[in-house]
């Protein structure tokens, strides 16, 4: 009878959990909605409750993908400074979890966040390992057609660490990552 009700126990607390990750990740959804529709105080109350959903369901993944979102937010509010360690602690996340997909989103927004707080070197850096995962992943995709596919909705990556070198005043850096690009 105990190993029943462990059973019956665990499985709902799984249920519950699951419930938590799918709320969080559709208000998630909501959250890019209203910040495109410029209500920024809306998508920042939906993302922090997401994000205490995200780690209530113990769902590292939410989390990250919660914390790259409250950073594009604080960037949007033109808050670089909270936007960087809402970059940082979802890189921080991700590097334990090993999801270098979310890593290459999270390193894109700290570079546009160190930009914007006028440390470029800093953000080039940031932009740098952000294209540097891109090409890794990319390079592990065995179809060309999906290798051009996976590159189509990060070209901003490699764009943002160009506009970065050539801040910076390094143009054969900047041509290396157009080139890296293609």
């Amino acid at each position: 009878r105990r190993g029943g009700s462990r059973a019956r126990g665990a499985r709902a607390v799984e249920q519950q959990q699951n419930v938590e990750r799918l709320l969080a990740q559709e208000l998630a959804i909501v959250a890019r909605a209203e910040t495109q529709l410029g209500r920024l105080d809306a998508a920042d109350a939906s993302l922090r409750r997401a994000l205490a959903l995200a780690r209530s369901a113990k769902s590292g993944e939410a989390e990250a993908m919660t914390l790259h979102a409250l950073g594009r937010v604080a960037l949007a509010r033109n808050d670089p400074q909270h936007a960087v360690r809402r970059f940082e602690e979802g890189l921080a996340l991700t590097a334990r979890l090993d999801r270098p997909s979310l890593q290459i989103f999270l390193e894109d927004g700290l570079g546009r966040a160190l930009t914007a707080l006028g440390r470029t070197a800093d953000a080039l850096a940031a932009l740098g390992r952000s294209v540097d995962l891109v090409d890794r992943l990319r390079g592990e995709l065995d179809d060309a057609d999906f290798r051009s596919g996976f590159v189509e909705d990060k070209q901003t990556v490699y764009h943002q660490a160009v506009f970065a070198a050539l801040r910076m005043g390094n143009v054969a850096e900047a041509f290396g990552f157009a080139e890296r690009a293609r």
